[in-house]
């Protein structure tokens, strides 16, 4: 259910560049077939959540993931730009049904395994845009993008039938009812969650970091350094098997009784380190005479160079993201629907406003993305700092 959605956001990414020739559009609407898939997605947290704490989990998802496999064949087969940009919108708002996924973890999960669970979950997220990166650049090297949208019509078509096959109903306490007075004490309990909206708003940022990655590091690798969509592929598959990595090795932490607020403060130094350096390694060749060390080093080496600063920032970014994506519901219990659904609205919210930003400030400067990273870096800091904190937050420790 989560995996199937992120394909369709980096599937087809190394293609972007061409979509935008056979489109016959800018780059940065190009960049915003992304954007509009994430507020499609912000949008759709808001009603599959609530819903699903009303009428239950499992048909909530059968007809979002529905949705979701129309509006793919309309990708597929769109001849006009506009009509793409609405079926990329409804495609995101049925697949931001896998929202639920979350109340289901909270359904059937205690704290602790929620953490191994959030762990399990975080490996297939990662791994999917690593496949999908790579069968992405293969595509774009022998075919066309379109070939891409067909592939993820025939996977959500094998979903759409597994789920009716196979899924059952996880919501077993009261359901919620269907009463205005109902949900807006509900909505006001999540709202007053400071542990949901901390986490949630970390989530956006860390989520956009890594997704500006797949918008705007096609251009910057493909036109800017040079270097050829499979290469920008393998630098994407890297970086999400590091992702991978660093959420088995937060669980790992964490269940050797390291507190998650320090799993994250170190993931957090590392993320922003790693750019620090990539900064400077942009500054340093872009200073010195194109006969120099340094500019010759970066050129000659920018794919290896720029996968080393990928790994290690997806192995930064999924040390603060695990933790925060098993706690985020842990002060809703009774409203585990309502509260998922505003947090996918929020992470996603900013998801698509980092992106949209990234997408505006699309430059020929090598500079401006790492800058951006690091931005994005310091921003996630001081929501940790700032929010999360013992007189706010309930779920201390999962020890």
């Amino acid at each position: 259910m989560v995996v199937i959605p992120i394909l369709a956001e980096s599937l087809y990414s190394p293609g972007l560049p061409e979509l935008a020739k056979s489109f016959a559009v800018s780059t940065d609407a190009a960049e915003n077939t992304l954007s509009i898939y994430l507020l499609g997605f912000a949008f759709g947290n808001l009603l599959w959540g609530h819903l699903s704490d009303v009428v239950g989990r499992r048909p909530v998802i059968l007809v979002g993931f529905s949705i979701f496999l129309v509006s793919t064949l309309v990708c597929c087969l769109a001849q006009d730009f506009d009509w793409f940009m609405l079926a990329r919108f409804l495609q995101a708002f049925g697949g931001s049904v896998s929202i639920t996924a979350q109340s289901i973890n909270r359904d059937l999960f205690t704290q602790r395994e929620r953490i191994g669970v959030s762990a399990s979950i975080g490996t297939s997220v990662s791994l999917s845009p690593a496949i999908g990166a790579l069968v992405g650049g293969y595509v774009m090297t022998f075919y066309e993008w379109r070939l891409t949208f067909w592939i993820l019509l025939a996977m959500s078509a094998i979903l759409v039938f597994y789920l009716y096959a196979n899924m059952r109903e996880t919501k077993t306490c009261a359901h919620l009812e269907l009463r205005s007075d109902s949900i807006l004490q509900a909505v006001l309990r999540v709202w007053s969650d400071r542990n949901l909206l901390a986490h949630g708003t970390i989530i956006g940022l860390g989520l956009g970091l890594m997704y500006s990655f797949l918008g705007e590091g096609s251009f910057y690798c493909i036109n800017g350094l040079g270097m050829t969509s499979a290469s920008y592929s393998v630098i994407c598959a890297m970086g999400a098997l590091a992702y991978a990595g660093g959420c088995q090795l937060a669980n790992t932490l964490i269940n050797f009784g390291v507190h998650y607020k320090r799993v994250m403060a170190f993931g957090l130094m590392m993320s922003a380190i790693t750019y620090i350096i990539f900064i400077e390694c942009v500054l340093m060749q872009g200073i010195t005479p194109s006969v120099s060390l340094t500019h010759a080093v970066w050129y000659d080496n920018s794919a290896n160079i720029l996968m080393a600063i990928w790994v290690m920032g997806s192995v930064g970014l999924s040390l603060v993201l695990t933790p925060s994506f098993a706690l985020v519901l842990q002060n809703q219990k009774d409203y585990s629907g309502v509260g998922a659904s505003w947090f996918g609205f929020i992470n996603n919210i900013i998801n698509a406003l980092t992106n949209a930003t990234m997408a505006y400030m699309h430059s020929e400067n090598l500079w401006v993305m790492p800058s951006f990273f690091l931005f994005l870096c310091v921003a996630m800091a001081l929501v940790f700092s700032a929010l999360l904190d013992k007189t706010s937050v309930q779920a201390e420790n999962v020890a």
